[in-house]
Parts: C-alpha cells; sequence; structure tokens
C-alpha cells in the first residue's frame, strides 16, 4: 500500500503531458480512473494542482499500460518551456547556464513539491541534484528519475545549444544492458547508475556563457509571476484552504459552511461569495473532500465504519449511501474489486 501525501503536489500540465503519450499510443485510461475516483474533468488549465495521491495513481497506470521502458522520453517530447508556466519561461531567458540552474532550484516547487532541488559547485564542475520528497511507487521509480535528468536536458539544448551535452549523469537504478544502450545513446555521456542521488553534473566551462535569448526584462518579469504562484503554493488558494481544514475537522463532525467560514475569518456571507465567484460552492467542496479520503482510505485498508467516523458520518449506512451515489457501487465492491 502507499502513503498519503495529500500536501504534495503537481502541475497539472504535468498530467497533461502522461495523458498526451497514451493518448498518442491509442491507450485509454477512462475506466481505470473512475475505478480509482478520480475525476480529471475539475482541471481546466495547467496552473491547477494535482495532488501525488491522484498524480501517481495516474503514473501508475500510465507505466502499466505502456510497458515501455523509454515511456520517460516520449513524454519529454510533449513538454516544452511553457509547460512549466512562467517558470519556463524565465528559464528560457536566463543569462547563463548558472543563472538557469539557480532559477529552477527557486522555483522548482511551481513545478511539483514532490521533490526538491539543490544546485552545487563540486570541483571544476556544477551539480543539479533531485532529492525526493514523496516514497515513489516501485513501478513509477525509474520513470520519475528519468524525466528529471531528461526534462533538464531538453531545457539546456533549448536554450544553450542543440548538441549539449552533460558531464555525467547519476542514477539511482539500475537497468538491463539492452535498455542501458538506449539511455547511452539519449544522453550522450557517461551514466553512473545505482547511486545515491538523481544528478546531472556541468562542466564549469559552459555555466557562465551568454545565452543567446537572455533576456533580463522578460526573465523578471516572470520571475515576479513565479514568486506569486510560489506564495500560493505555500498559503493555499481559496478551494485548498477548505479542503485543508474540512481534512482536519471532519472527523469532529463540527465542519458547517458557517465554522469554516468562521475559521477563515469570513462571515458565512462573504464566504459564499467568495466561492460562488470560483464558480464553487461548499457543498461540492465537501463532497469532492470525502470523495478523494474515502478512496484513499479504503485504498489503505481501513474498515467502512473507521471511514465513516473519519468524514463525519454519524454512521456506516449514512456513508455506505453517500459512497454508492458517488461511484455507482459500495465500499465493499470497491475494495473487492481493487
Amino acid at each position: 500500500m502507499t502513503a498519503t501525501y495529500s500536501e504534495f503536489s503537481t502541475s497539472f500540465n504535468n498530467i497533461k503531458s502522461v495523458l498526451k503519450v497514451l493518448n498518442t499510443a491509442n491507450i485509454n485510461i477512462d475506466q481505470d480512473l473512475v475505478e480509482l475516483g478520480i475525476d480529471l474533468s475539475k482541471y481546466k488549465d495547467g496552473y491547477q494542482r494535482v495532488s501525488y495521491d491522484i498524480a501517481d495513481q495516474i503514473y501508475s497506470i500510465a507505466v502499466t499500460k505502456l510497458k515501455d521502458p523509454l515511456f520517460a522520453f516520449k513524454m519529454v517530447e510533449e513538454i516544452n518551456p511553457a509547460s512549466f508556466q512562467a517558470v519556463g519561461i524565465a528559464l528560457m531567458c536566463s543569462d547563463t547556464l548558472q543563472d538557469f540552474c539557480l532559477r529552477l532550484e527557486k522555483f522548482y516547487s511551481v513545478i511539483t513539491t514532490f521533490d526538491k532541488l539543490s544546485f552545487v559547485q563540486e570541483g571544476n564542475n556544477f551539480s543539479l541534484a533531485l532529492h525526493p520528497l514523496v516514497t515513489y511507487r516501485e513501478n513509477t521509480n525509474v520513470w520519475h528519475h528519468t524525466c528529471f535528468t531528461a526534462v533538464i536536458l531538453k531545457l539546456v539544448r533549448m536554450v544553450y545549444r542543440p548538441d549539449f551535452q552533460f558531464e555525467a549523469i547519476y542514477l539511482p537504478f539500475s537497468l538491463e544492458d539492452s535498455i542501458k544502450v538506449k539511455y547511452e545513446n539519449y544522453f550522450q555521456c557517461p551514466i553512473f547508475y545505482n547511486s545515491a542521488e538523481s544528478k546531472v553534473v556541468f562542466s564549469n566551462r559552459d555555466m557562465n556563457v551568454p545565452l543567446a535569448c537572455a533576456n533580463e526584462i522578460i526573465a523578471s518579469q516572470n520571475d515576479l509571476l513565479s514568486t506569486d504562484l510560489l506564495n500560493k503554493l505555500k498559503t493555499g488558494d481559496l478551494p485548498n484552504q477548505v479542503k485543508a481544514l474540512l481534512i482536519k475537522l471532519l472527523p469532529t463532525g463540527q465542519c458547517s459552511r458557517e465554522k469554516i467560514a468562521s475559521m477563515l475569518f469570513m462571515s458565512p456571507r462573504a464566504f459564499h461569495r467568495k466561492l460562488e465567484k470560483l464558480d464553487l460552492n461548499y457543498q461540492d467542496l465537501l463532497d469532492e473532500t470525502r470523495q478523494e479520503l474515502a478512496i484513499q482510505y479504503l485504498n489503505l485498508g481501513f474498515a467502512t465504519s473507521d471511514i465513516a467516523y473519519r468524514l463525519g458520518y454519524t454512521d456506516s449506512s449514512n456513508f455506505t449511501r453517500s459512497f454508492k451515489r458517488w461511484f455507482g457501487k459500495s465500499p465493499r465492491s470497491y475494495k473487492n474489486q481493487a
């Protein structure tokens, strides 16, 4: 079973890139998503965030369905600077590769909070390393780490020169020899397997070469937008603030609209108006939160009575009726089919 990491999230654009690869391969995962209680229709643009618990299940489905050891490389083909919103534009306008790496390290959380980056000098070289903050599934671990190295290579080749090669790449896994050959052909540099972390190494001679597309004004403007996005991630937008409070209050049964509004320092009327401007309402957020938690708890093996309590229901029968309304089957049927 996989631990829940609901506080970690990724940009919906990252999910869209995976879905594009699946679509190209004529693989439909709609039924898989329905069975997991995942509704992607509510994600309207790339700025929206997808929690780790949902994203990891989608990635796992994709890896399982595609059965392609080069899936990460195909996904990277679907990515461009705009995939990373203001961060991507700012990266493309960086003065040097050192400026590029420092900017990526600073704003990486806008792309995903599943990992953090560290950019350091190592002797005559510089390295950009990936530090996961979540535990990836066994079947997605290689894919995640490969995506990181391949995305960095693609962006650097776009901003610097198309024949750029890293000094070296370090990967925390091993591969079959036949797949290693394909990795070496792709990266065109030494690759060290079974390392302690994922890391790409830059030569010092490349780090301060002026970049052709450098534009300090555009970079600074997009840095401001990226900083705003970063601050929103730290404080959370209103729907996420509401969901965070619901997760905390549901087991107490004290999660009325008035209670949530009070905890957000608003009157019930002001709270309603703010949600209405976002084309949302409190009941929908309550139902969404309960649905997401119900699936997570069932996947983690909790008893129906325990889930009912955690979701603020007075008894199991009320929870079971709600679950049937949401997913068309009982909690027991869902568990038997999982």
